[in-house]
Parts: C-alpha cells; sequence; structure tokens
C-alpha cells in the first residue's frame, strides 16, 4: 500500500490543477479535500461533506450551483491525478490504483480506459 507521503509528495493540488483559475475556491477546497482523502480509500459525498463541515445536501446545491455534481468532480481529480501518476515510472499500476482509491487494479483499469480509451499499461507504453 502506498504511503501518505508518496501522495502528498506527488501531488499538492496546485499544479494537478494549474491551468485551471483558482477563482472559486468552493471547488479548489474540494478537489484539495478529495486528494488528500483518496488514499484512505472510498471518498463519500458523505465523508468529504463532513470534512468540509457542510451538510451533504448543501455541498449537492454549491455543486449544482456550478452545473456538476460530486461524482463529475471525484472523476475529474480522479482521471487527472492518474495521468500524472502514470507519467511517474516509479509508480506500479497497483499502487497507483491504492493511490486514486480503488480497491483494486482492475476497477481502476476499468475506470481509466472508460476515461482515455486505452488501458493504464497501454497509455504508459505509449508515452
Amino acid at each position: 500500500m502506498p504511503s501518505e507521503s508518496t501522495a502528498r509528495g506527488s501531488l499538492n493540488g496546485i499544479w494537478l490543477f494549474e491551468n485551471e483559475h483558482p477563482a472559486d475556491s468552493f471547488l479548489a477546497n474540494l478537489k484539495s479535500f478529495i486528494i488528500r482523502h483518496l488514499p484512505e480509500g472510498e471518498v463519500t459525498i458523505d465523508n468529504l461533506a463532513s470534512q468540509m463541515n457542510i451538510s451533504r445536501r448543501t455541498l449537492q446545491r454549491r455543486l449544482a450551483d456550478r452545473n456538476t455534481n460530486f461524482l463529475h468532480v471525484l472523476q475529474d481529480v480522479r482521471s487527472r491525478m492518474a495521468l500524472r501518476y502514470l507519467a511517474d515510472d516509479r509508480l506500479g499500476i497497483t499502487e497507483i490504483a491504492f493511490l486514486l482509491g480503488y480497491a483494486d487494479q482492475g476497477s481502476f483499469s476499468s475506470a481509466f480506459k472508460s476515461w482515455q480509451g486505452v488501458s493504464p499499461r497501454d497509455f504508459r507504453r505509449k508515452k
């Protein structure tokens, strides 16, 4: 299992979302919470709302105001992090899966293929 320092050391919210404008502090804060909690395992809307000291409904409403939802933001963070992690040849596919909060490599590979059209291994080979 990857260490917490691996996750924090290789991703820090700032460079992960460097091409986005930090004008929306709520979304930036939410993404930061997601990044910090993914390596711990399952990230749920209830857990993050609690960590952010707001209700689930308030979180849903704020996301709806931005024409998005929790699952979309979570998948966006995971897909961006996956690309960053895959660029680091020191990280194995299984380790990346755990860093992204997946229970196993197969679940991560299926999700990655739905985002990129190729498996993580094939993506890494093409780079």
